[in-house]
């Protein structure tokens, strides 16, 4: 069952853009286009929260995950109909993708929900005998 949204939620913002075909989706269809929504915003944010998400944090992540999986079905609904991807599609897509790059980027915040301690916003790697960076991204390349 997901955790972040509900089949309800994706069908309601499916429902209201026009498709030049049918955009009747079979709930266990839709079902599963949200967990695979859900698990790619869970492994994106991992690098930087601990999983699972706190409750009261959960409808900033509905947000990105409604749009994800509804962007997901949508395109396979195109695709089966030989047609384009509505621009309003497109921005789902790109609402959920700049969501997230807000709370990776810390300009949005999952307040209950903690961080993980390993995480550095400047994407080096822990020692585990030190508390600052052991590689630096963009530095320490080899």
């Amino acid at each position: 069952m997901p955790q972040y949204c509900q089949i309800d939620d994706v069908q309601r913002m499916i429902k209201w853009t026009r498709f030049q075909y049918s955009n009747v989706l079979d709930p266990g269809d839709v079902e599963e286009f949200i967990k695979e929504a859900e698990a790619e915003v869970e492994s994106r944010l991992s690098k930087k929260y601990q999983l699972p998400i706190a409750e009261d944090d959960k409808r900033i992540v509905k947000f990105i995950v409604v749009r994800l999986a509804s962007f997901s079905i949508a395109k396979v609904l195109v695709v089966q109909a030989g047609g384009d991807i509505p621009e309003t599609v497109l921005e789902w897509k790109n609402e959920a993708e700049a969501r997230l790059k807000q709370i990776l980027d810390d300009e949005v915040q999952l307040p209950e929900t903690p961080e993980d301690p390993q995480w550095k916003p400047d994407g080096g790697l822990l020692s585990i005998k030190s508390s600052e960076p052991y590689w630096k991204k963009n530095t320490d390349q080899w």
